[in-house]
């Protein structure tokens, strides 16, 4: 598909959306490949709310693949951006993501560490979702720590 060149910050937003569509597609790699570019344009016009959502929708990919270390790195640039925005629900699903990670990789201190540091800022900024993902999440950890 071409997508026509001018209005940058409409590409990065065509991106992103080919990124989603092939992902849910299961096209991995094709998404991987949008998100990339997707990166290159809000990088290019220093759009750091963009530039997160990118950065988060290729963690997952790469969570999605099994590629852990990878989804971790790009959630705490996620983090480093967010915070910088002020975004405490961005900083949330990132915190709740890296943990999730973690845990998959076997890494139970580093794992709830995460998870407590998403739920009390879920308590504090009344975040419902987060709450039910981290308890839910903990409750994982320890449902798998007794097998």
């Amino acid at each position: 598909m071409a997508i026509v060149e001018g209005n940058k910050k409409n590409t990065g937003l065509c991106y992103n959306r080919l990124a989603d569509v092939a992902n849910l597609e299961y096209e991995y790699s094709l998404s991987e490949e949008y998100s990339l570019k997707a990166i290159a344009v809000w990088n290019e016009l220093n759009d750091a709310s963009n530039l997160s959502t990118a950065y988060s929708n290729l963690a997952e990919l790469y969570f999605k693949r099994t590629d852990y270390g990878k989804s971790i790195d790009l959630h705490k640039q996620c983090i480093a951006l967010d915070v910088a925005l002020k975004d405490s629900l961005g900083i949330r699903y990132s915190l709740t993501h890296i943990a999730n990670a973690f845990h998959q990789l076997g890494q139970a201190d580093s794992a709830v560490a995460y998870c407590v540091k998403s739920l009390k800022l879920s308590e504090r900024i009344k975040s419902k979702r987060g709450l039910i993902a981290n308890y839910n999440l903990l409750a994982q950890m320890n449902y798998d720590k007794a097998d």
